[in-house]
This record gives structure tokens, C-alpha cells and sequence, in this order.
């Protein structure tokens, strides 16, 4: 089949045969959507996927099917429904360009699916409440850095999947911790990650750490302080105020984005990228690895 065929082919179907489809296909899904283009190369999607029956059974009427259409038509009913679904969320906040990055991956879902003969549909009327709820999705606000930090990370989420349910985030807990360094360390950039380096440093002995948000408007003030540790958080509005902030610390670190609005020499970059990949923070993987060799040469 070529690609003329495939996409012809790979049209919305709302009646589906009740036999399972094969794991390893859904497997070779999941893993192809997970390195599909994306803006900036964020990588805000992450995709859930639901196969058991009891699940997807009570899935089926929070998703609702073709509004446009009389409900006999458009609505698959009882042994004509899908048997697994792949639902597309976002990661945090996202970013302008996050359903774009949803359109390219639910097409590539598609056709990938296609080729095998798999039918699907695109659904966004969703109740996402809903779905939750049924799925028991536990939320976990952070950016694990460094072994400790993901160490603690994985036993919270062991905790959060035994109890079903629930909110955790990651931020400076042990202040049990000696102070070695009295360098006075400003970071700049996404609260959930500054945090995570913020965390690094902390168990390395620097207790005199802040994390500085750009905060332009009283909303985006309002989303920062509800990030993790927020009594660690400073926000500004405009490169005049973060010219100040640099000028009261020894160490200004963060997204190279901030190295405009700074002087030569007074800023350092930590790297910039695509959080991707359940240890992309821990020691043994690239971006993680290259984030805490900076942390650790100061």
C-alpha cells in the first residue's frame, strides 16, 4: 500500500470489529507517536493508553461521537464500540503550539494504525474530568534532577498508584541539610524545571537559592506561585527587573533565552530541551547528565 492509498484509507470509522487488537501493535504506536515532530521540540504531549476491557468499557460514555450527526449515526453502540483508546495530554501548562503538536500525533497514531488494517477515530469531545476520575491518573508536579531527586520522584509515584489518587510535588523538603556554599544563586526560567535544579543544589549544600519567573501579566503570576515550591519563587515583569535581580546574586543560571537580558559573563546557560523519557533527569541520561555537571562545577 502506498501513501496515497494509506490515507484514503485511513478515514474516521465509527463502528469497530470486538476482537482485541494486537498488543504489539499498540505497542509499535506508542512508540512511534513518542518521536514525532514537535514545536520547539517541547515535547509537552504524553499518551496514556487503555486496553483492558473493564477500563475501556467504562471509558465509553465520556467520550462522546460526531455531534454534527444524528446519534444512530454517529454514535457506535454496544459491540460496535473500540475495544482500546489512546488519549493525548498535555504535560503541565503546554505551550502556543501544543495542538498543533496533537494534530501531527493523533494523524500519526492513525496511519500507523492503518497500515495494519486497525480503523480509528479522532475525538475531542472529551470529559476529561470524567476520564480522571475513571483512570485514577495521579498528579505529580515536577522535574526530577539527579539520582536523589529521582529516587524520591519514583517512590512518590509508587506511593500516589497505591493510593489511586492524589496530588504531589516536588520541592526543597529536607531542611535537615548542612549549608556548605553561601553563594547566592538566582535561576531563570519554568518553574516546575528551575525547581528541579533549585532541589539539586539544595542537597549539594547552596541554601541560598531562588528561582526568578517571567510573570508579564497577573495570570501568568497566578500560574507560577501555583507551581512547586512557590515560597521559593520571584517573579518579574520586564528586562528591567530582571537586570536588577542579576545584579544582587553571585550566580545567575537558567534558559538561555534570559543571556540577552543579561551582561556577558554574569549568566550561565543550562541546557535547553526537550524533557523526554521517564529518566531524563537522572544521571545516566543526556539531558540530565549535562544539567548536573554544570550544577556540580560550581
Amino acid at each position: 500500500m502506498n501513501f496515497k492509498e494509506l490515507s484514503i484509507q485511513c478515514r474516521t470509522y465509527r463502528r469497530f470489529s470486538q476482537k482485541p487488537v494486537d498488543p504489539a501493535i499498540l505497542q509499535e504506536l506508542m512508540e512511534n507517536v513518542r518521536i514525532v515532530s514537535s514545536a520547539m521540540n517541547s515535547q509537552v504531549l504524553r499518551y496514556v493508553l487503555v486496553k483492558d476491557p473493564a477500563l475501556v468499557k467504562k471509558l465509553q460514555p465520556a467520550i462522546h461521537w460526531a455531534a454534527a450527526l444524528p446519534k444512530e449515526l454517529g454514535t457506535p453502540k454496544e459491540g460496535e464500540q473500540p475495544t482500546a483508546f489512546i488519549l493525548v495530554c498535555k504535560e503541565g501548562r503546554g505551550n502556543p503550539w501544543d495542538d498543533i503538536d496533537a494534530g501531527i500525533a493523533v494523524r500519526n497514531i492513525a496511519l500507523n494504525a492503518c497500515a495494519y488494517g486497525v480503523g480509528s477515530a479522532i475525538l475531542g469531545a472529551v470529559e476529561w474530568n470524567r476520564v480522571k476520575d475513571i483512570l485514577s491518573v495521579p498528579l505529580l508536579i515536577s522535574h526530577p534532577l539527579g539520582d536523589h531527586a529521582f529516587g524520591s520522584w519514583k517512590k512518590q509515584v509508587e506511593e500516589l498508584l497505591e493510593e489511586g489518587k492524589g496530588e504531589r510535588s516536588l520541592h526543597i523538603h529536607n531542611m535537615g541539610i548542612s549549608e556548605t556554599r553561601r553563594d547566592r544563586v538566582l535561576l531563570l526560567g519554568d518553574p516546575v524545571r528551575m525547581m528541579g535544579a533549585a532541589h539539586y543544589l539544595w542537597h549539594r549544600g547552596f541554601h541560598h537559592v531562588m528561582v526568578a519567573v517571567p510573570c508579564w501579566t497577573g495570570d501568568t503570576k497566578k500560574i507560577a506561585f501555583a507551581s512547586p515550591g512557590s515560597a521559593f519563587i520571584h517573579p518579574f515583569a520586564d528586562d528591567g527587573e530582571l537586570e536588577a535581580l542579576g545584579e544582587s546574586w553571585d550566580m545567575v543560571l537558567g534558559d538561555p533565552w534570559f543571556a540577552a537580558f543579561l551582561e556577558k559573563g554574569q549568566f550561565n546557560p543550562l541546557p535547553w530541551g526537550a524533557i523526554s523519557g521517564r529518566e531524563s533527569g537522572n544521571s545516566g541520561a543526556p539531558l540530565g547528565k549535562e544539567t548536573t555537571d554544570i550544577l556540580d562545577s560550581l
